[in-house]
């Protein structure tokens, strides 16, 4: 997708925030793990986990209700995930855009988005002056930004802090006796600028 596509489709999702409207609702099982209960605007998130520990499944999740609600959400460089997997987790596909981009023109095109979604998604890892510029773009536009990290290391590849950051460390599946279903909960790690310490919690049935 060319940059005038990207223009028109900006256009066309422009969000007209009100004032009495800085938040975005987030299902029960998020509203225990996001400072404030819900996706405040203006705000950056980091999720974090290796492949295969859960996080695409709770990344789904959290934008469920979200797109559910009437909110638009933009992925960048997040083509991998898959369109069927958000809507098994209860995307509103409608809602969702996905756009491919090579490493060197993601955050200018996170950046674009940023213009007209509520809600942008974009792997890591950014360098500081990128990653400097989309926090403060999502904070002009009343935009939530989440950057999805499979990194160990100490800045999680976000290197400029986070308001929020949500970290997957492992995932636990239980068989339901005769019937052979599994269902996996995932434990996980959270993290605020407003609170003290960090928690832990168990999400179960993502």
């Amino acid at each position: 997708m060319g940059n005038p596509a990207l223009a028109d489709l900006k256009a066309f999702t422009n969000p007209q925030t009100l004032a009495i409207n800085q938040t975005i609702e987030v299902s029960s099982d998020f509203q225990e793990m996001l400072p404030g209960a819900s996706l405040r605007r203006g705000t950056v998130g980091v999720l974090v986990g290796t492949p295969g520990s859960g996080a695409t499944s709770l990344f789904f999740s959290l934008i469920a209700t979200p797109s559910q609600r009437g909110n638009w959400i933009a992925l960048v460089g997040l083509e991998n995930l898959g369109f069927a997997s958000a809507r098994g987790h209860g995307v509103e596909l409608s809602r969702l855009v996905s756009v491919s981009c090579i490493q060197t023109d993601l955050a200018e095109v996170a950046s674009m988005m940023l213009d007209g979604f509520d809600i942008v998604a974009v792997r890591a890892p950014i360098d500081a002056t990128k990653a400097r510029k989309l926090a403060t773009k999502a904070r002009n536009q009343k935009a939530v930004l989440i950057v999805l990290s499979n990194s160990d290391s100490r800045s999680l590849g976000w290197p400029v802090g986070s308001d929020f950051s949500i970290r997957v460390l492992r995932s636990i599946w239980k068989t339901d006796g005769m019937a052979m279903a599994a269902q996996r909960s995932l434990d996980v790690e959270v993290d605020s600028n407003k609170w003290v310490t960090r928690r832990t919690r168990l999400v179960a049935g993502i």
